[in-house]
């Protein structure tokens, strides 16, 4: 009975061991922000004045990121809108227990941190409308 006790919780510690970058390996690096705008037909540019899509639009941005895109359509006024990042509360477990359990799981967590995987993006959908230029 001891024995299986042991075995048992030996299992696990190995499960959690090679559980780690479990955020990032489920939730992925990117996450689809949906942009819509009135009048539809904006083209949405990122800091690098790269044309990313045009409204209506879902987006797949990097996570870890905080990006300040700009909305432009003829005869309207340019926007800016910035899509920050939150950390992922559903994240907390899957950082902490690998942590707590085994000291090298310390680099899978880095690993979470940086891929992305412990944060979500704010807000996850843009509506703008766009002021007529004169």
């Amino acid at each position: 009975m001891k024995n299986r006790i042991y075995t048992i919780m030996l299992l696990l510690i190995i499960a959690i061991n090679f559980s780690g970058c479990a955020a990032t390996l489920l939730k992925g690096r990117y996450q689809t922000v949906q942009f819509t705008s009135e009048p539809s037909g904006a083209n949405i540019y990122d800091e690098n004045r790269f044309n990313i899509g045009v409204t209506p639009i879902q987006i797949p941005l990097k996570r870890n990121r905080v990006q300040e895109l700009t909305i432009k359509k003829d005869g309207y006024y340019d926007s800016k809108i910035k899509i920050g990042r939150t950390f992922s509360a559903l994240a907390l477990p899957v950082i902490l227990l690998p942590v707590l359990l085994t000291p090298d799981a310390v680099y899978y967590t880095i690993f979470d941190i940086v891929g992305g995987g412990v944060f979500k993006k704010k807000p996850s959908a843009v509506h703008l409308t766009l002021k007529k230029a004169e």
